[in-house]
């Protein structure tokens, strides 16, 4: 931190080390070589002042009422319980509508980020679930 200084941010910086030869033709390069960087950490923006991110000011109205916000926190209960509940209560919930087709936890309980999960729950809003 700069004495007097106005404005400040966080400013990591360091060196890199090539591990192991990689890349090809004019693009390879050799293990051992080393690049410096500097690297500055921007403010917070906020999803929603962000176009492409942002929700459309028509969806508003119909995630703001209560039954889309029971029925969005239903939803992610049941996707967050979904391993852990047993076969029976998978059938019932899958009759209902409400099945989870990819849960957003492996069995041993870790977040998968690979699996689409979610995607589910944006149909569901399609047929009315």
């Amino acid at each position: 931190m700069w004495e007097n200084a106005i404005g400040q941010r966080l400013t990591p910086t360091g060196t890199l080390v090539q591990a192991q030869d990689s890349g090809s033709g004019d693009q390879f390069t050799k293990a051992g070589t080393t690049a410096s960087f500097v690297s500055v950490k921007r403010g917070f923006v906020e999803p929603k002042d962000i176009p492409s991110v942002a929700i459309i000011p028509e969806a508003l109205p119909m995630v703001a009422t209560k039954s889309h916000r029971l029925k969005h926190t239903v939803w992610h209960t049941a996707r967050g319980e979904w391993n852990d509940l047993d076969e029976s209560s998978r059938i019932k919930m899958r009759e209902l509508g409400w099945g989870i087709v990819r849960p957003p936890f492996t069995n041993e309980g870790a977040l998968d980020l690979s699996n689409g999960a979610g995607e589910d729950f944006l149909s569901g809003i399609a047929k009315g679930y």
